[in-house]
């Protein structure tokens, strides 16, 4: 990630200034009055020095501390799960209950993240089909049971938050 960085310095005479720019660790680009430091990979805390100097000897410096601290991983809501062509899903105890072979649309509400976003569907028992978006479509197996939808959202930084989802086949049409 890089920060952009500027100087603002005056001469008690009015003579011209000159800039120069030095960085701890990370790498510094640009000239003058601003320029954009690029941070180190590594957390930490860096010092950006900058001098300001007339061709007269006049000089200042100014050191200005930056933390780098590790994004944080997106933030995951709830997940919408809505039937598909039935009404044998109900939601009851922390898991969904859907009737054996039936189908369902699973959406995932991430609440914040740095953009673009990656989705890593996967299920143990089912299928699963999704085009790399929030929304999956899952569809029961023909025999009852429990199953678990895990998804993996990983931002533009790589960081990575995982949801989980419990379900449960029922082949019984007393349970909705």
């Amino acid at each position: 990630t890089s920060t952009h960085i500027s100087c603002a310095a005056t001469d008690a005479d009015g003579d011209e200034i000159a800039y120069e720019w030095e960085a701890s660790l990370g790498e510094l680009s640009g000239q003058g009055d601003s320029v954009s430091w690029l941070a180190p990979d590594k957390p930490g805390s860096y010092v950006v020095t900058v001098h300001a100097r007339d061709a007269y000897g006049g000089e200042s410096q100014r050191n200005i501390l930056i933390n780098v601290s590790p994004a944080d991983a997106p933030k995951l809501g709830t997940f919408l799960v809505e039937p598909i062509d039935h009404d044998m899903l109900k939601f009851e105890s922390e898991v969904w209950d859907i009737f054996i072979g039936r189908s369902c649309s699973v959406e995932c509400v991430v609440v914040e993240a740095e953009e673009p976003l990656t989705y890593t569907w996967s299920v143990d028992v089912g299928t699963l089909t999704s085009d790399g978006s929030n929304i999956a479509t899952w569809e029961a197996p023909e025999e009852r049971g429990p199953a678990t939808i895990t998804l993996e959202v990983t931002d533009v930084d790589g960081n990575t938050a995982t949801g989980i989802l419990l379900m449960y086949a029922e082949d019984c049409t007393c349970a909705f």
